[in-house]
């Protein structure tokens, strides 16, 4: 799920932002930033990337190692 997430902010004061820039795992509920692969709790953990292709509408993710 692509999302917003909650920014750092002052104690029962909820900020949002980064709309449309969140990446969340639905089972295990981690947040990525989607601009560098970041988690957002753990700078030491990172989404691997892809090279992706485009042709005719259609979206190709190349997977070789």
């Amino acid at each position: 799920m692509v999302s917003g997430t909650r920014l750092l902010s002052n104690v029962y004061e909820y900020e949002l932002g980064c709309e449309g820039r969140i990446l969340r795992c639905p089972w295990h509920g981690w947040e990525f930033d989607l601009t560098n692969g970041k988690h957002l709790a753990d700078p030491n953990v990172k989404l691997r990337g892809f090279e992706v292709l485009v042709e005719v509408g259609e979206l190709y993710i190349m997977l070789a190692s």
